[in-house]
C-alpha cells in the first residue's frame, strides 16, 4: 500500500496591536525608514521573526509589509483573528481613552474596536469600555457628508511620511484613514487608490467625498485629496489643509501658484442624491453612555 504524504501548509500566525500606535519600518532596526504604522486594534499576519525582537508582518487592512518590534503586538490564533475581524467599529475622537479595570489606553482617531456593541469592544485579553464617538459600518449606511466631517478632524495634522494619525500623516494615508472610518478599504498608495471607483470626467461634476489624484513631473500619480465641493479640496501638503481645486489642479493662494497638476477624479461611493446626511453627533452613530 502506497502512503500519500499530505501537502504541508504553513500555519498562519496573526497579531493584533494592543498599543495606541506602533511603527512599521523598512528593516529590523529602529534607525530604518518609517514606512507605515499599525493603529490600536488593527491586525496583521506575522511572516517571520528575527532574534525574537523583530517580526516581519503584513497588515491585514492594506497588505503593507514591514518590520515591527515583536513585543508591541499580541499574537492571536486563527480563530481569534476571524472573531476579532467581525463587527469592528472605528474611533472618531481625536484622542479618547478606553477602560478595562484600572487600565486606561489612549486611542487615536481611526483606531479599530473589534466586536463593538455600542459601548464596549473585545480584545484578546478582556473587554474594554469606550465612551467616545464610534462609526460602526455593520450597523449604519454611509452618508457622503460624514466623509467631509471625518476629514476635517485631521485639519492641520503635520505631514509625516509613513504616518497614519492626526499627529503625523502622509497624503495616501490621509485618504485611506478617512475611508477606513466609513468601512471602505483602500491602499495607502495614491496610484493604487486611483484604480478604485468610477472616473469623473469633469471637475464641476465632482461632489464631496470624491477622490482627486495628481501627477508629478514624470507623469506618475503621487498625490491624492478629498473633494469638499464648492471648488475646494482637503489634502496633505506640509500639513492637512484646504486649497482650491479646478481643472488645472490644486491652487495654493498663499503661494499664488498651482502646486499639484490634476490627473483624474474618482468616485468610490455611490449614494442617492436626495439622501439627507446626518451629523456625526446624532444617534445614527454609536456612542458609549454611562
Amino acid at each position: 500500500m502506497v502512503s500519500i504524504k499530505k501537502k504541508y501548509t504553513p500555519r498562519k500566525i496573526h497579531g493584533i496591536c494592543h498599543l495606541s500606535v506602533i511603527p512599521v519600518r523598512s528593516n529590523p532596526t529602529d534607525h530604518s525608514i518609517l514606512i507605515g504604522q499599525i493603529l490600536y486594534g488593527e491586525t496583521c499576519q506575522i511572516i517571520t521573526k528575527k532574534h525574537n525582537d523583530w517580526a516581519r508582518v503584513q497588515l491585514d487592512w492594506d497588505g503593507l509589509e514591514g518590520w515591527i518590534r515583536y513585543r508591541q503586538i499580541t499574537p492571536i490564533t486563527e480563530k481569534q483573528h476571524v472573531k476579532l475581524g467581525k463587527r469592528v467599529g472605528y474611533a472618531l475622537e481625536l484622542v479618547q481613552s478606553s477602560l478595562s479595570g484600572n487600565q486606561l489606553i489612549p486611542l487615536v482617531l481611526g483606531s479599530s474596536l473589534p466586536q463593538y456593541d455600542g459601548l464596549s469592544y473585545v480584545m484578546p485579553d478582556e473587554k474594554y469600555i469606550y465612551n467616545g464617538l464610534v462609526y460602526a459600518p455593520h450597523e449604519q449606511s454611509v452618508k457622503l457628508d460624514w466623509i467631509r466631517k471625518i476629514a476635517m478632524k485631521y485639519l492641520h495634522a503635520p505631514y509625516l511620511p509613513g504616518g497614519r494619525t492626526p499627529f503625523g500623516i502622509d497624503t495616501g494615508a490621509f485618504v485611506q484613514m478617512v475611508y477606513k472610518m466609513i468601512g471602505i478599504r483602500l491602499s495607502r498608495i495614491p496610484a493604487y487608490q486611483a484604480k478604485e471607483g468610477d472616473w469623473i470626467h469633469f471637475v464641476h461634476e465632482a461632489r464631496p467625498g470624491d477622490l482627486a489624484f495628481f501627477e508629478n513631473q514624470d507623469g506618475r500619480i503621487d498625490h491624492a485629496g478629498i473633494v469638499l465641493g464648492d471648488g475646494k479640496i482637503i489634502h496633505v501638503d506640509e500639513c492637512v489643509r484646504i486649497d482650491e481645486l479646478d481643472h488645472f489642479g490644486i491652487y495654493n493662494r498663499e503661494r499664488k501658484n498651482y502646486t499639484h497638476p490634476l490627473r483624474m477624479i474618482r468616485r468610490v461611493i455611490e449614494n442617492k442624491e436626495n439622501e439627507e446626511s446626518e451629523d456625526l453627533d446624532q444617534t445614527v452613530l454609536s456612542q458609549g453612555k454611562e
